[in-house]
């Protein structure tokens, strides 16, 4: 849908789309009325191509401009609409008469074509929706209505029903009596009357026992189920009642009536019926699901399977159409798949072209174009309905694509038939097919002496000997001969007969002389039949049945079926044979283009050739390790999952296979399925990780997926695995790249959040050392601001000191981010553990204690709080502390918090504090912050003259930008200047010659000139004064120290 339009318009289209086409769908079930509403259908299909992506891409415009009160109207008139409908229905309409008088029909249709034209005016559309109607031809289906009521009800002998509903349709004076909802509903004996019909498919219901439920609706259940005198598997259709509406009877008898007379191998088989206790209807199980479902969930179906399924759905279609049957809901929702990936059509019963409503051969056609469609695109929407938005997929041929386009003409009559269509059945074949095996369905399905469907029987009566002597040969009976051992195989009873030695002898020589695919897949499916007997297994493989088996899997080996897999595991248990790289080749084809149960069969295979040792070396191995690698992904089954894992960590311990494995990315691959639903393969995937990563350098891939789905990896593993993906992330923390990819992503840092607070300590310790690593790298600290408060009520709740430390550690680092909010810090639990830190024998607890002190002095929000603990005669306890690293953060802390106004009662102690030790090189930068703190207030400026000399003689020329500073603001203290004595000046006057050549020569000239005020600096500067009145002689006048040069040179001393 175009993009002009805002998401609730979208959104409300999508709706009423949908509201107008079960609506439409109903119209089938509408009993009276039905002739004065087709006008009024007509104009909803309109609406519904006025609402179509087509319709709104070429008005895409106007459609925007269209007021959301008009959408909104419409969907109000849709559900009172639909209402309406659904009481005319077969089952309902009893009840709509008894309450309402017959005219009130006509006046509410009329209402809704009124209310529909206003509407529709609105939209913009090619054709006038304008709906209108004939007050005499109404009055004429009146009659018609009048007609089809009274049929009905003189079958339920309601004769004063009858008599009233006349007198309130032709007078409409009066209302009709309420009737019965009993009488609504069909007899017993009606059913029984209707089903002895078709009693050669009346099945007993206590012969099927019911495994699970696949589906409902709302009329009948469906499950799985087992017919206990066959074993065979059945879809049943349960209904929900025994009492019948008129509606859910036709439903019963049309299902019967039209798949009792169909028998098509692509149509869904019907095994017959049920009435004891319940009654029931016995179908086909297709275990693979519907159409739709496999392209949307398994893309991997090669270009052959896919060709069968069109050519199945073909030949089915054409099969009802030359029956004069429509499919009323052709969709590849309405097509099932079973074991074989081969294609049945259901839902046909009550397709009758007698009872089509708005469905058309021609509207199969376009259903059938759009089907063809999403196969070719794995399940992709019709983008084809114009001819220049055609893309022609890959897998697709030109020819194929120009007959989709044709059953998609907006004509109907320039639509082909099937029969067209199947004239050229190869324009149906996609690229790279196997037309081998693609013959063979079609062979399968077209030949009128193969019965396969449900209901065909064995042969009661047949001649061993004249069967494998057909199967042996290549005519026209070979494929039913290997079909009829085929089904003797599969029989208990039967397949005594075939064991025997000299039939067995025959069996081998049928494979040894095979030379057609066709032949090829029955002659799989009889051994891997005759093979689930071991004693049978190791006759055949005795008799030298191996060696051809696996000549005609290397020539025919992707057109035999899956039970080739079923053969080899069992050759692999019975005998000593070894796999050569062509061997592994061909196998590696069934994990490219096999379904899933086919994959999972070959993982299975491949783990017994592994386990056994059944390979002729190990260099072979390695060409299906990319298959396997390709394989592993969370989309693929639970059994599938643990075979591949399992193979992987076999194959792991052959170095040569595991250089393969890591050259594939394979450890990455497992990465994935480490974050599925499934414990085990969760716990499965660690270990072969934490074994992996010991030898493996990991890959930027590896460490982008890893942080990237950290977070998913922790939910889904155990408590006992977590310090295995702990491990894990060390390895990945060990490159850089990892630091920049943890902090993106929300579901990290939320499964932290989980880690850092867990009851075991162990998992506790080790997450936050992680953290703290992440926020040292000072790459992510941004995203873990959201832990400010965890990490608050961790050191409230947890009382370890390694869970401590490393905990403020955290804080300190997180609260240096602007955005962090510190107020949580002023509490009283904060203050009560700081307060245990700083007694406590810990020197851990005392430095984290620390610069968490100096992290709350530096934001406005807690320095009050600081203040008010008494915090600060605490630190400077530190001050005379012989650990040099708690000196030094004293140092900082006061640094800090002298920048506040808040210190100003405490300064003159600090500043004594400081200055009464022996400065360290460690401390003098933060001791000089604190001077030049406190040489702000001029209270402080006197004690600070007086120290200034210790100050000078410890500070190293590095550090004569903060000397400059405290030197300037004691010079413009008054107080200062006049306590100030000459040694001191005479310390300043060298400090200015050190200075003034170079860039802080204007500080140092501003220096001088304030030194000109002090009287005792004057007979030791006076000299000096020559140096400035030579300097502003040459001096460029643009010079900013001009100014200043020229006023002491000027000066009297």
């Amino acid at each position: 849908m175009t993009s002009n339009l805002d998401s609730e318009q979208r959104e409300i289209i999508q709706n009423l789309k949908s509201k107008l086409h079960v609506i439409i769908r109903k119209f089938r079930d509408v009993y009276i009325h039905k002739e004065k509403l087709i006008p009024l259908f007509t104009g909803l299909k309109l609406l519904y191509q006025a609402l179509s992506d087509e319709n709104i891409e070429k008005h895409q415009k106007e459609f925007p401009a269209i007021n959301k009160s008009t959408f909104r109207e419409l969907n109000n008139t849709l559900i009172s609409f639909d209402n309406f409908i659904s009481q005319l229905s077969a089952s309902e309409y009893y009840t709509y008469l008894s309450t309402n008088p017959p005219n009130r029909a006509l006046t509410d249709i009329l209402q809704f074509c009124q209310d529909f034209n206003d509407i529709a005016s609105n939209f913009p559309l090619e054709t006038n929706v304008l709906i209108a109607f004939d007050q005499v031809s109404f009055e004429k289906l009146n009659e018609i209505d009048i007609e089809a009521i009274i049929n009905r009800l003189s079958e339920l002998e309601q004769k004063s029903v009858v008599r009233n509903l006349i007198s309130s349709f032709r007078h409409s004076t009066t209302q009709l009596p309420k009737i019965d909802k009993d009488d609504d509903f069909i007899t017993f004996s009606d059913i029984e009357s209707y089903l002895v019909n078709f009693i050669t498919f009346h099945l007993n219901n206590d012969d099927f026992e019911v495994h699970k439920k696949i589906g409902s609706n709302e009329y009948c259940e469906v499950f799985c189920a087992s017919q206990k005198s066959t074993g065979r598997i059945v879809a049943m259709m349960k209904f929900l009642s025994t009492k019948f509406s008129n509606l859910t009877f036709s439903i019963l008898k049309s299902e019967i009536r039209t798949l009792s007379i169909l028998n098509h191998p692509s149509l869904l088989g019907f095994y017959g019926f049920g009435t004891d206790n319940y009654y029931a209807i016995y179908r086909e199980h297709m275990p693979n699901g519907n159409l739709s479902e496999l392209l949307r969930n398994n893309s991997n179906l090669n270009t052959t399977q896919l060709t069968i399924i069109i050519l199945g759905i073909s030949f089915g279609l054409q099969y009802l159409h030359n029956n004069h049957i429509i499919h009323q809901n052709l969709s590849s929702e309405t097509i099932y798949l079973d074991s074989d990936f081969y294609p049945h059509i259901a839902e046909i019963g009550s397709g009758d072209s007698n009872d089509s409503i708005f469905v058309s051969e021609k509207d199969n056609i376009s259903a059938y174009g759009r089907i063809l469609w999403e196969i070719i695109t794995y399940g992709s929407g019709p983008e084809h309905r114009e001819k220049s938005s055609l893309v022609i997929p890959s897998i697709a041929t030109i020819k194929l694509c120009k007959i989709i386009r044709s059953c998609q003409e907006s004509n109907p009559n320039l639509r082909p038939s099937l029969n067209d269509i199947l004239k050229n059945r190869k324009e149906l074949y996609l690229n790279d097919v196997d037309e081998n095996v693609v013959e063979a369905y079609v062979f399968r399905i077209t030949n009128p002496n193969e019965e396969e469907r449900p209901r065909s029987t064995r042969p009661k009566e047949f001649n061993m000997v004249n069967l494998l002597e057909s199967a042996s040969t290549n005519d026209k009976d070979t494929i039913n001969s290997l079909i009829t051992l085929n089904e003797i195989a599969i029989d208990d009873r039967l397949k005594v007969s075939l064991t025997i030695e000299q039939n067995l002898r025959k069996i081998v020589e049928i494979v040894t002389n095979c030379e057609s695919a066709q032949k090829t897949a029955q002659i799989i499916n009889l051994l891997a039949s005759l093979f689930k007997e071991k004693e049978t297994a190791r006759k055949l493989c005795d008799y030298g049945v191996v060696p051809p088996l696996m000549n005609i899997f290397m020539r025919f080996g992707n057109t035999t079926t899956p039970s080739i897999l079923v053969c080899l595991k069992v050759i692999i248990e019975t005998t000593e044979i070894q796999f050569t790289k062509r061997n592994f080749e061909k196998l590696s084809a069934f994990l490219t283009f096999g379904n899933i149960q086919v994959r999972t069969s070959m993982m299975e295979l491949l783990l017994d050739i592994v386990e056994r040792k059944a390979y002729v070396n190990e260099d072979v191995i390695s060409t299906f390790i990319p298959k396997i690698i390709e394989n592993i992904i969370p989309e693929m089954p639970y059994t599938m999952l643990k075979i591949s894992i399992k193979l992987l960590s076999k194959l792991m311990n052959i170095e040569k296979i595991f250089e393969r494995i890591c050259r594939f990315d394979g450890p990455t691959a497992v990465l994935q399925i480490a974050t599925v639903k499934y414990p085990d393969i969760v716990t499965e995937s660690i270990n072969f990780l934490t074994k992996a990563l010991q030898k493996w350098i990991v890959s930027l891939k590896f460490i982008s997926k890893f942080t990237r789905s950290f977070g998913d990896i922790i939910a889904a593993t155990s408590e006992e695995d977590i310090m295995k993906v702990f491990q894990l992330m060390d390895v990945v923390m060990k490159h850089d790249a990892a630091y920049s990819e943890i902090g993106d992503q929300t579901n990290s840092i939320s499964a932290f959040e989980d880690l850092i607070t867990s009851r075991n300590i162990e998992i506790r310790v080790k997450s936050l050392q992680i953290v703290f690593q992440f926020l040292k790298s000072k790459v992510s600290c941004d995203e873990f601001v959201p832990l400010l408060q965890t990490f608050f009520l961790i050191i409230s709740e947890f009382k370890d000191e390694t869970t401590s430390y490393i905990s403020m550690q955290c804080i300190v680092l997180i609260g240096g981010n602007p955005n962090a909010d510190l107020s949580l810090m002023s509490n009283a639990k904060i203050f009560d553990f700081i307060s245990y830190s700083f007694y406590s024998n810990s020197i851990r607890l005392q430095e984290a204690s620390l610069r968490m002190i100096g992290l709350m002095a530096s934001r406005k929000e807690c320095i009050n709080f600081v203040v008010a603990c008494g915090f600060i005669p605490r630190i400077l306890n530190f001050v005379h502390n012989e650990n040099l690293l708690l000196k030094e953060l004293s140092y900082m802390c006061l640094a800090t918090f002298t920048k506040s106004s808040q210190a100003i009662d405490l300064m003159d102690e600090i500043v004594q504090a400081v200055l009464s030790e022996s400065i360290t090189p460690q401390v003098i930068q933060f001791v000089l912050m604190i001077v030049m703190n406190a040489a702000i207030w001029p209270q402080c400026s006197v004690l600070i003259v007086g120290k200034l000399p210790l100050i000078m003689k410890m500070t190293d020329t590095s550090k004569y930008s903060y000397l400059l500073v405290i030197i300037e603001m004691l010079l413009n203290s008054r107080e200062a200047r006049n306590v100030m004595e000459q040694e001191c000046c005479q310390m300043v006057l060298r400090l200015v010659k050190e200075t003034r050549t170079s860039e802080m020569e204007l500080q140092s000239a501003t220096i001088f000139e304030l030194l000109t005020l002090v009287k005792t600096a004057k007979p030791v500067i006076k000299e000096e004064v020559s140096y400035y009145e030579e300097a502003v002689k040459t001096m460029d006048v643009s010079s900013p120290l001009r100014p200043i040069y020229l006023r002491i040179s000027t000066r009297k001393l």
